[in-house]
């Protein structure tokens, strides 16, 4: 009974959540193994957070983030036959924050307006092996309205459109040699919908997922 209770936030209390993870697979051939397989190790850790408050009757403001990092390190076979280890190469890599303030008072819709960031720890795309941290970045700006159809202790659905501005920018090495870099950037606008749904089975078992569509309008460079 208590899940289907709609969920009520007190007013100037913060409710923050936090889950954090690390995935490892490994797999290893013997040197009588003749397939084309080679042993791997891959790592992943991430971590979520989400920080939300109700500022007052009528406003609600929710923080999340979501940060991943990972990498592959792979065995190489050599002329002679023998198995060596590789060097280890990134996987996945995410590094996204969004802040979110959304009207509450009670109407058919709810405005708001979003501020979200989103980057990569770590571009490794230059061809001499220098790297950037926190490259590519994305800033966007939202606002439209939200409509919330599930709102319970064990399930919540809400979907929000709107109209959103992308700014991207971008650090380039001037030189084959060097660390000195230039920056370009980019901008865009469009419509963008996104949908996000939170299931609580247990205390201990949580289904989310965000669905996400963006149509530009138009570019900067076009």
């Amino acid at each position: 009974e208590k899940k289907d209770e709609k969920k009520v936030l007190e007013v100037g209390k913060w409710y923050p959540g936090l889950e954090a993870g690390l995935n490892l697979t490994q797999s290893s051939y013997s040197n009588n193994w003749k397939g084309g397989e080679t042993g791997t190790i891959a790592w992943s850790a991430y971590l979520n957070g989400s920080a939300e408050r109700q500022v007052n009757p009528g406003l609600n403001w929710l923080n999340t983030m979501k940060l991943m990092y990972g990498q592959t390190r792979e065995q190489e076979v050599d002329a002679d036959g023998d198995r060596n280890w590789g060097d280890a190469e990134k996987s996945s890599d995410q590094a996204d924050l969004e802040a979110l303030f959304r009207m509450t008072r009670g109407w058919a819709v709810d405005p708001y307006l979003s501020l979200r960031w989103e980057s990569f720890f770590q571009d490794i795309t230059d061809p001499y092996g220098r790297e950037l941290w926190f490259n590519p970045m994305t800033f966007k700006e939202s606002v439209g309205v939200a409509r919330t159809f599930v709102d319970k202790d064990s399930q919540k659905l809400i979907a929000r459109f709107g109209v959103t501005a992308r700014e991207m920018t971008r650090k380039f090495f001037v030189a084959p040699t060097g660390d000195e870099t230039f920056r370009e950037s980019s901008w865009d606008s469009g419509a963008e919908l996104v949908i996000d749904h939170v299931i609580q089975f247990s205390p201990s078992v949580q289904y989310v997922s965000r669905t996400s569509f963006y149509q530009p309008f138009n570019w900067s460079k076009s």
